[in-house]
Order: structure tokens, then C-alpha cells, then sequence
């Protein structure tokens, strides 16, 4: 038998903080961006986890200010996409969550964020500084995806964490 974690893998791809993309116009963005965000949606529509509700592009390896959320659960078809998001206002009410991450698998952490916040940030094709309100368990993600683009590991906000190790079974081949 034998044990082993990604978590500490994981970590340093975790920690490696993301720089701040550019501000885009829609004059600047090409098909790259376009490509990244096909590569953000196909990585929800993949996780069966239906309970993941967003992703970072730093998540992908790509180390850009670039969010994508499901507004709706269950669902592909409200996913809002931010450019450079910004937490701008915050509650002084807290709410005590538990929470997973793509990028650490084996660790959940039980984290105190903010119950209600404004983000603002470059919002779908408008391509104008937006706010949105969330409240709630959306609230909680959304800093919990903000703090990832800061470079931020969750498991440093945790009251309390757990961390899982998955047991590999290997068998010996039978000789003779």
C-alpha cells in the first residue's frame, strides 16, 4: 500500500502568485483570451462536482487576473466572467464556511469571510468597470476566487483544516 498527497504539489502551483492582467478593450482582446475562457468552461463542464461553482485562470496555469462563476447552480448556461476583479466593499458580519478548492483536492478548510460584498471589475462584453452584490454562500466564493488571484492560500484563513490522503493500492504481479 501506498499513501501519498498532491497536496504539497499543489501548494507551490497554489502559491505562485498571479499578476495582475492588463485592462482589456475590446480592441486588445484576441483569441487567446477567448480561448482561455473556452479552456475555463470546459474545466467546470468537466469537474463532476456540479458543487464547484467557479474557477481562476491561475487555477489552468494561466496566471492572469481572470475569474469565470456559475450564477445559477447546475448550470453552464450563467456563467459570468471578470477581468481584474476587485473586492471593493465588505460587510462587518462574518459567515463560517466550509471550503474545497480545485487546486488543493485533499484539504477542506472551514473559513470565516465576509457575509456580504460589492466586487467590481471588467464584467462579460460590456467591457466597462461593473458591481455586482453577493451575498451569502456566493459572497464566501467569490473571495475565496478573489484571494486565489491574490496569491492568497485558503488553508492560511482556516479555522480548522482537514486534509485527506488517498491510499493507492498497488499489487505485486504473481509470478509463477
Amino acid at each position: 500500500m501506498l499513501r501519498f498527497s498532491t497536496f504539497a504539489r499543489n501548494r507551490q502551483i497554489f502559491n505562485k502568485i498571479s499578476k495582475p492582467s492588463a485592462l482589456y478593450k475590446p480592441s486588445e482582446l484576441d483569441s487567446g483570451f477567448y480561448d482561455l475562457l473556452d479552456q475555463m468552461q470546459g474545466a467546470l463542464e468537466f469537474n463532476p462536482d456540479s458543487a464547484i461553482p467557479g474557477i481562476t485562470a491561475s487555477q489552468l496555469g494561466i496566471y492572469k487576473r481572470v475569474l469565470m462563476i456559475r450564477l445559477a447552480p447546475d448550470t453552464d448556461t450563467q456563467l459570468l466572467w471578470m477581468v481584474n476583479p476587485l473586492i471593493t466593499n465588505t460587510s462587518s458580519m462574518q459567515e463560517v464556511s466550509l471550503e474545497k478548492s480545485l487546486s488543493t483536492p485533499n484539504t477542506e478548510c472551514y473559513v470565516s469571510r465576509a457575509s456580504e460584498i460589492q466586487v467590481t471589475g471588467v464584467i462579460d462584453n460590456s467591457f466597462e468597470y461593473r458591481s455586482f452584490r453577493f451575498w451569502g454562500q456566493k459572497a464566501c466564493f467569490m473571495q475565496h476566487l478573489v484571494d486565489q488571484l491574490d496569491g492568497v492560500n485558503f488553508e492560511n484563513k482556516a479555522q480548522y483544516i482537514n486534509e485527506v490522503d488517498y491510499v493507492l493500492q498497488v499489487s505485486k504481479p504473481k509470478i509463477g
